[in-house]
């Protein structure tokens, strides 16, 4: 016979081995991967380059007080607006950047405002917007020639 104190007992023990057991499951990344890996990171470098608090330090507002998605893009695509691009990966500056978590231009992918670039084949990413709902669309090409791949909206905010 068992006496009341093992029957507490048992129940921790298996209570805190099925605890152990179910933990990780916590942990595990559920989403799936993604299909064009180098492509949702040319996309996360335009999330980083018009979040609010990068157009904050950038020249963006300066340049275009109103700021509009369409001046983002243009802004982007400047001169002045790459020079604030993140570095290349592979590039001289790329583990700097990376251990303060800045994107990385993917290499191999082209970043373009408007329309992708027919004559040029490869991995495209095309930036345009839409100043009436406030949004950056992103169109990925992985040959110009078809229809993109995927296509992201980003709400465009300014800084408060």
């Amino acid at each position: 016979m068992r006496s009341s104190g093992q029957g507490a007992k048992a129940f921790a023990i298996w209570g805190t081995l099925g605890m152990f057991l179910v933990l990780p499951l916590l942990f595990v990344d559920w989403e799936d991967p993604p299909q064009y890996p180098k492509l949702e990171g040319a996309v996360n470098v335009v999330r980083y380059l018009s979040a609010p608090r990068q157009t904050a330090r950038s020249s963006f507002l300066a340049m275009y007080p109103n700021g509009q998605p369409s001046e983002f893009v243009k802004w982007m695509f400047s001169t002045v607006g790459k020079a604030e691009w993140p570095p290349m990966e592979g590039g001289f500056e790329a583990g700097q950047a990376k251990s303060i978590r800045i994107p990385l231009i993917p290499a191999g992918i082209l970043l373009l405002p408007g329309q992708p670039h027919l004559n040029q084949k490869g991995r495209q990413l095309v930036v345009s917007a839409d100043d009436k709902r406030g949004v950056l669309v992103l169109d990925a090409y992985f040959d110009p020639g078809h229809p993109p791949v995927f296509s992201r909206e980003l709400e465009f905010k300014l800084p408060k």
